[in-house]
């Protein structure tokens, strides 16, 4: 398991934790999970969500997608 964090266009701090689960029943076989947090200004983590895909040594795309995820959330009004 794997997390990183980055500062979105909003001024958030996104985290993003990494998980690889073996999936007997699917193809390709390991799944690649991203959790998305939001780290708010008084300290606490909000939950955003998970976005998933196939098992690539690259995990960029996943991460720009759970960055796509945290923002989307926060442009719908997710944070009041």
């Amino acid at each position: 398991m794997k997390t990183e964090s980055e500062i979105n266009r909003h001024g958030y701090r996104v985290e993003i934790t990494y998980d690889r689960r073996f999936m007997p029943l699917c193809m390709p076989n390991t799944i690649e999970y991203a959790t998305v947090y939001l780290r708010l200004p008084n300290g606490k983590r909000e939950y955003i969500g998970y976005t998933s895909g196939a098992w690539s040594v690259d995990t960029s795309w996943l991460r720009d997608k759970a960055i796509r995820r945290a923002q989307d959330y926060i442009e719908k009004g997710g944070l009041r």
